[in-house]
């Protein structure tokens, strides 16, 4: 069985104009957790300790880096290997 990855997926659909107008609608989301996971990053934090000055849970903390992490816009972050799609 072939595998498909979703960059491979995501080349194919953005080929159609509705896909491509929504998936650019969220260039602003996708943004934003970039910007919170390169943050968190550079500032040697832990999700749990960026949970507690947010005055959340680490669980929202991870729920929004797994958003940016299937943003196709950006490069897979260091140590996460692709995952491919099986068809």
């Amino acid at each position: 069985m072939k595998r498909i990855t979703l960059g491979d997926l995501h080349k194919k659909w953005l080929k159609s104009p509705s896909y491509r107008r929504e998936y650019n609608a969220l260039e602003e989301e996708f943004s934003l957790t970039r910007a919170l996971i390169e943050a968190r990053s550079r500032a040697g934090l832990t999700q749990e300790q960026v949970a507690q000055r947010m005055k959340t849970t680490q669980a929202v903390v991870a729920r929004l880096e797994k958003a940016a992490a299937v943003c196709l816009r950006r490069a897979p972050l260091k140590n996460t290997p692709g995952r491919p799609v099986v068809a």
